[in-house]
């Protein structure tokens, strides 16, 4: 509506002066500054965001660096399982029950550096922290902002995320 109001008598040449013109129309109507405020207050949020998941990131490689990964024999039988296939090196590898992304990444990984005891956590490391992203962004689209905050804050402490992710 503002657009077609000032438009009428302008040439087609007048684009960037019009562009220029309807901005600072609303940004004198308070549309301008709301957007300006809108959007410091998701730059903030993610600032918030970042904040709780560098504090997760320093939590999990603290217990990263103090544990030794031996409470987990299913983490171990994965291990193995990786440096069998890598060994066989087939497109499939012999999983039983797991599916084979899992394989995959710890094996690009293991080829990369060969420290079986090492490598498999770290990797863990990297996907549950990032996991931490993707479940803070799901949750806001579906529940919110302020959900999906406590949400994240939730998830960064809750202990077997942690121990799973290590």
């Amino acid at each position: 509506m503002i657009y077609f109001f000032y438009c009428q008598g302008r040439k087609r040449g007048d684009a960037p002066q019009l562009q220029l013109e309807i901005f600072l129309l609303e940004f004198k109507r308070g549309e301008g500054y709301n957007n300006y405020l809108y959007m410091l207050k998701k730059i903030r949020d993610w600032y918030l965001v970042f904040f709780v998941v560098a504090i997760g990131t320093i939590l999990r490689l603290s217990i990263l660096y103090i544990s030794n990964g031996t409470w987990k024999e299913d983490c171990a039988a994965r291990v193995i399982k990786t440096l069998k296939w890598l060994n066989a090196l087939s497109f499939l590898p012999d999983n039983g029950d797991w599916l084979p992304l899992h394989f995959y990444l710890m094996g690009a990984g293991l080829k990369r550096h060969n420290d079986p005891l090492l490598t498999p956590r770290i990797v863990s490391l990297v996907f549950g922290v990032s996991s931490l992203i993707v479940f803070y962004k799901l949750t806001d689209k579906v529940f919110g902002r302020r959900t999906a905050f406590l949400s994240l804050c939730l998830l960064t402490f809750y202990p077997i995320h942690i121990l799973c992710s290590v």
